[in-house]
């Protein structure tokens, strides 16, 4: 038995407290109950197959939750010390696809053991464990993990899980409306889908989960195809649930809507367009690298021939691809501006690879790694791109008055296989505005990048302009001259100069996902916003 309160969740408004005390009763309990069916529907359900490292270490006991590693008999026995988002992902069952992938009697067993446990503990309705986002997934990963449970003649799992999915599938078709729109909501109408495809009878259930996750992904998804967070890893997880949904509908020979196509084709190109040379994901706005894995099954499970998009005017985004090179530059809002929290503030930055290494990226996010870390990572400072040195580390309120507060519409041209892409955002200090703006030119074949800042405002501003390199670049000032050597582990050398002034080179770092931030350097041109302006030339040249 749980010893900790998984009931801990922020506060209802009064209606939502009423329908809680109803559904807490004795007669709604009752009101879920249904004669469980002789048959046993389709659970051919095609997804993304679990990470069978991930599936060994749960067998071994350890749970790892955004980088952090809890002890699955901490998490049965029960810690006040367990954060509620880790609750949160237990009682999704968002482990169980990676145990299941061990494909073995053990990771079987255990599996099933802690079913029933689950099961058992949660019989009646209970305010976080039910909730419908919860419930959803919860729902979406058994019935995508029923046929390897269910191998063997275990009636009496066979019954008792069955009969779960049933009660839960009812209150979920009740009240999958009764949470947030977007994610959450997301998620409730996938695993209603998911039921609607595996249990018999259940049509209404299918086309009240097809309905509502088309209103939410229409909501979320720009024009261009890129997700309304302009985060590459929530376009990856959000594309990965549409994948999996008309997979789904496939395998169970149900014709998919138009719009689930339309949204996937709209969507793949531009997931392509956040792709380096490695196979991960560009680190924007929070992001961070993703699984190949993952983005190989989006991506070949979209569209059989698919282009990258260049240029994503409404998401912000565009990619320069030439030889070996490429170049994703951000040209679009922050996000959550004004939000010390949740706001990132890296306009106009940049990330370059060549081949399979990366050279300049942003350092990445730190919301695994507490407050302090989480602050400093969305800071200008830890992007590849301008920041004001006036208020750079100065705190909250200073950082708070440094918002990149309107991006301009972004520039393209292209002519003998060169690219030039032009990018502008408005800064405001307090009372004061500058206008930043950044054009980067690719040559043909990639081997020379030219990159022009144009800064317009008030003068006697000190600012810098950052450029942080990979972990695996090693970078080598040259002295008496304005710029650096880069040599990639692989032997890819490049020079970096600028056309007037100096560079330092100072440390950074660098955050790979969920993982502990690895030492790096960065490239740092500093100088002084003068009148009417200010320009910065610099380039970027393979030796």
């Amino acid at each position: 038995m749980l010893a900790y309160d998984r009931e801990s969740i922020p506060s209802l408004g009064i209606l939502d407290r009423l329908w809680h005390s109803a559904f807490g009763t004795v007669l709604y309990d009752y009101t879920l109950k249904r004669r469980v069916p002789k048959k046993t529907g389709n659970f051919l359900i095609t997804a993304f197959p679990g990470d069978a490292v991930s599936g060994y270490r749960f067998l071994a006991g350890s749970v790892i939750f955004d980088g952090k590693k809890y002890s699955l008999d901490s998490l049965l026995k029960g810690s006040s010390k367990i954060p509620l988002n880790v609750l949160n992902y237990f009682d999704s069952f968002g482990w169980l696809p990676d145990l299941c992938a061990v494909k073995d009697d053990k990771s079987k067993n255990l599996a099933v053991s802690l079913i029933i446990d689950w099961i058992k503990r949660n019989k009646s309705w209970r305010k976080n464990t039910w909730r419908p986002e919860i419930t959803g997934s919860r729902l979406a990963n058994w019935v995508k993990s029923y046929e390897f449970l269910t191998k063997g003649d275990d009636q009496y799992f066979k019954s008792i899980f069955y009969s779960a999915l049933v009660k839960q599938s009812i209150h979920l078709h009740r009240t999958f409306l009764r949470t947030e729109a977007g994610a959450g909501r997301l998620a409730a109408s996938k695993g209603l889908v998911f039921c609607g495809i595996a249990l018999p009878d259940s049509d209404n259930y299918l086309i009240s989960g097809l309905d509502c996750f088309e209103g939410q992904i229409r909501k979320l998804i720009f024009p261009d195809g890129g997700h309304v967070s302009r985060n590459p890893k929530i376009q990856l997880d959000t594309l990965l649930d549409v994948v999996e949904i008309k997979l789904a509908l496939n395998l169970a020979n149900i014709k998919a809507p138009v719009w689930l196509e339309t949204i996937m084709e709209r969507m793949a190109p531009m997931l392509k367009a956040m792709q380096h040379g490695d196979g991960g994901l560009a680190v924007f706005n929070g992001g961070s690298i993703g699984d190949p894995r993952k983005i190989d099954f989006v991506l070949e499970n979209s569209k059989k021939t698919l282009k990258p998009t260049k240029s994503a005017i409404h998401s912000g985004f565009q990619r320069l691809l030439s030889g070996k090179t490429t170049l994703i530059f951000d040209t679009g809002a922050n996000t959550d501006l004004g939000h010390i929290d949740t706001g990132i503030y890296g306009g106009l930055s940049f990330e370059v690879s060549f081949g399979k290494e990366r050279l300049i990226v942003n350092c990445g996010s730190g919301d695994h790694l507490g407050t302090e870390w989480s602050h400093a990572l969305k800071r200008p400072a830890s992007q590849s791109t301008f920041s004001l040195c006036n208020i750079e580390g100065q705190g909250k309120k200073e950082l708070n008055a440094c918002n990149m507060l309107k991006p301009g519409i972004p520039s393209r041209r292209e002519f003998e296989g060169n690219v030039v892409v032009e990018g502008e955002n408005l800064v405001g200090i307090g009372s004061l505005l500058l206008e930043h703006r950044r054009i980067l030119s690719m040559s043909s074949g990639g081997g020379i990048i030219h990159g022009v800042e144009r800064v317009t405002g008030a003068g006697d501003m000190k600012f810098s302009i950052r450029f942080h390199l990979h972990p695996n670049v090693k970078v080598i000032p040259i002295q008496n001259f304005g710029g650096a050597l880069l040599k990639t582990r692989k032997g890819s050398g490049w020079q970096f100069f600028i056309e007037d002034g100096r560079v330092s080179i100072e440390d950074s770092v660098y955050v790979e996902g969920l993982s502990k931030p690895r030492r790096s350097k960065q490239i740092v041109i500093y100088g002084k916003t003068s009148s009417p302006d200010k320009i910065v030339k610099w380039q970027l040249k393979r030796i």
